[in-house]
């Protein structure tokens, strides 16, 4: 058995102790053998560990001098800290100063990054100095890039690394040669990788952003971007963190050369944690024009957006409920002009939700006041008040569960329309509502396998007028969905409120399996159906509600269906009993097997005497060929015009150390000041350590 911490002193009366240690100044040494001459001077064989406060030294063989401070490793030495780990074939460290020499020496940094070095001498615990240095932040044995030079100092406390006469490597080929590197580890002030890219609409481009990081707290990145049939852009970030929150600050702008007019963009975003439990969040966003997005933005969804928003939220979450007071500019992007636009200037709202008697009914009261603005248009406040009352029952045994609501809907207007004086419309409307579900299941003797069938029976009520007249700034009439069938009010926003007298039906049934009764279940199959019948058939709007007047509604229903984990098929729509036809139908069939591979490929169809008739094939995926390499795709085709949308297909290799993939992709929709599709080939490399850069060829 290894002893653990003896006193220098019995060193001192023996010149061989077997399995023993030494202490002297904070230094503890366990070894197989230790051995201490006339000097004092120990040495240890067999397995040595040295600790010294948060470091740790292993070696084969240690020669320790603790009257002069220093030891003397020999053999697989390693030196563990929360710095650095460092792994040479010999050391020589002063034990006061944390100084010394390593020789064949290897320095792993937390982060992945490794020096190599004949000859290592280290300064400090945060600064080596190298000779004949290789330096990379590659995994082992994956040394796809490497810097190699003459001598270099690694600093860990500036997380910088600078070599003289320095050579880059990839694969081992040199590149390139430069008399001085620096490479940042972490946070540093200094040129980032440029990006270059060239296509049809900005032609060449060439962006250098410059980082700058002049506090803890805060940084900034400036980048002068060159486009060849645009003109320069400036484009800047500036990021501030503190214990408060964060903010975020993009700007970017240039004088268009095709247009002949200066465009740009400004966005801003904070997130604030506020006394009291408040948070405070902005998105800010503004562009100089509607095709700013659609001509610039390097983001497909975004170039495509409908609206831009800009929002201010200040809220605050309360164990009964919560506020929250914001407002809202939004800028639609497919006008030339904005004036007609609704904007919230602002809007307060408030969820409460109160137990009552003894814990038997809910108290609820929702309320709204927001003031709407716009230079074209109606414009004024609207008040929303909306108290009901929710009472919750289950029948003994579980299984059956009803809740029954009452209340009612307010809403108030004060008006200003140009021309006119002060409007004050009011509409008031009593609610009520009955729901109850049920849960019916079996389950088999050995617990595995399940089946449910769950049907759902609501019935709402209220007494609405004819609301056409009446002011509408937020309210659409939603058709038919799983997701609003049992809503009592189908309308959007808070002008409207749907006129029913309406019974609502939602059969659920749901079968589930595993291979063992103790684990987790798999539902192999999901079937939904639901239908509505209206007793009243009134409208609330002529104008919004454009569905015909009959008792049974479409049926609605959906299906899912995953005979193995890997491969499921669905398919959902609306079935319109009296003309007997599909509304709409979607299908898909999507595979997701445990090696990474994956597809979809789905298809839908609108008739036309339901909406905009429409018919298209979605197909998407991905396969893996091997451990590092994949393809990719993505094809929109519309068939009913015969005509592909959009189509893309990839290449990607995925190496430990770096990454390159390779895009050819078309699409065929104009946008922002265009007029013609795009097409072209996106090519991306990314390097671990050192960034990345693109390149886009069109044509």
């Amino acid at each position: 058995m290894r002893l653990f911490l003896l006193p220098c002193l019995l060193l001192a009366w023996t010149t061989l102790i077997p399995q023993s240690a030494v202490w002297a100044e904070d230094v503890d040494i366990t070894a197989d053998k230790i051995v201490r001459d006339a000097k004092g001077v120990a040495t240890a064989s067999g397995k040595v560990e040295i600790q010294r406060k948060d470091e740790t030294i292993n070696a084969d063989t240690v020669r320790y001098d603790a009257a002069n401070h220093r030891i003397e490793a020999e053999g697989n030495v390693v030196i563990r800290s929360p710095k650095a780990v460092v792994e040479a074939r010999s050391a020589e460290l002063n034990t006061l100063t944390k100084q010394g020499i390593l020789h064949d020496a290897t320095v792993t940094l937390p982060c992945g990054e490794r020096l190599f070095a004949k000859q290592l001498e280290r300064v400090d615990e945060f600064t080596y100095k190298a000779l004949q240095p290789s330096f990379t932040i590659c995994p082992a044995d994956h040394d796809a890039w490497m810097i190699r030079a003459s001598e270099a100092v690694l600093d860990q406390k500036n997380g910088t690394f600078t070599a003289r006469n320095a050579r880059f490597e990839i694969a081992g080929v040199p590149v390139f040669y430069t008399p001085y590197w620096q490479q940042s580890n972490r946070r540093k002030s200094g040129l980032l990788l440029p990006k270059v890219n060239t296509g049809k609409r900005r032609g060449t481009e060439l962006a250098l952003p410059i980082y700058l990081a002049p506090a803890p707290d805060w940084d900034i990145t400036l980048t002068p971007h060159w486009m060849s049939a645009r003109g320069l852009r400036y484009e800047s970030e500036l990021r501030h963190v503190s214990t408060m929150g964060s903010e975020i600050i993009q700007f970017e702008g240039l004088y268009d050369q095709v247009l002949g007019r200066t465009r740009g963009r400004l966005r801003g975003q904070t997130s604030w944690q506020l006394p009291y439990d408040m948070n405070l969040a902005i998105d800010a966003d503004h562009v100089s024009e509607s095709d700013y997005l659609a001509d610039f933005s390097s983001s497909a969804s975004e170039a495509s957006i409908r609206f831009l928003h800009s929002r201010a939220t200040l809220s605050q979450q309360g164990e009964y409920g919560n506020w929250r007071l914001w407002v809202q500019h939004q800028r639609d992007m497919t006008l030339p002009s904005n004036e007609a636009t609704l904007q919230i200037l602002p809007r307060f709202e408030n969820e409460l939700a109160l137990p009552v008697m003894n814990r038997l009914a809910i108290l609820h009261f929702d309320q709204e006041t927001t003031r709407f603005g716009r230079s074209i248009g109606s414009q004024g406040w609207r008040m929303y008040l909306h108290p009901y009352m929710e009472i919750p029952l289950e029948l003994a045994g579980g299984g059956i569960s009803t809740t029954l609501t009452a209340g009612v809907r307010n809403t108030r207007y004060w008006l200003t329309r140009r021309g006119t004086a002060l409007q004050r419309p009011t509409q008031t409307h009593g609610e009520f509502s009955v729901e109850t579900r049920a849960i019916f299941e079996r389950i088999n003797a050995d617990k595995t396998l399940r089946h449910s069938i769950e049907p759902i029976l609501r019935y709402d009520l209220v007494n609405g007028s004819d609301q056409t007249s009446l002011p509408n700034f937020d309210s659409a009439f939603g058709r038919l969905t799983l997701s609003n069938l049992l809503s009592g009010n189908r309308f959007s926003g808070r002008d409207r409120v749907e006129n029913v007298n309406r019974v609502s039906m939602l059969l659920a049934s749901r079968l589930q399996t595993k291979s063992e009764k103790d684990d987790s279940a798999r539902t192999v199959l999901n079937v939904r159906a639901g239908v509505t019948y209206n007793i009243r058939k009134r409208l609330s709007d002529r104008t919004l509600q454009t569905e015909p007047l009959r008792p049974f509604s479409n049926l609605v229903g959906e299906v899912y269906i995953t005979p193995i984990p890997s491969l499921s098929f669905s398919a959902e729509g609306q079935y319109d009993p009296a003309a007997r036809f599909w509304d709409t139908a979607t299908t898909a069939i999507n595979w997701n097997p445990a090696s990474g591979h994956q597809l979809r490929v789905g298809y839908r169809v609108t008739d036309a005497r339901f909406a905009p008739e429409s018919q298209a094939i979605d197909v998407s995926g991905k396969l893996n060929l091997g451990s590092r390499w994949r393809t990719f795709g993505a094809w929109n085709y519309d068939t009913l015009l015969k005509f592909t949308q959009h189509a893309s297909l990839g290449v990607e290799y995925r190496h430990p150390c770096w990454h390159v993939t390779v895009e050819a992709y078309r699409i065929n929709r104009p946008s922002g000041t265009s007029t013609t599709s795009n097409f072209g080939v996106n090519f991306l490399l990314g390097i671990n350590g050192m960034g990345s850069v693109g390149q886009c060829t069109s044509h």
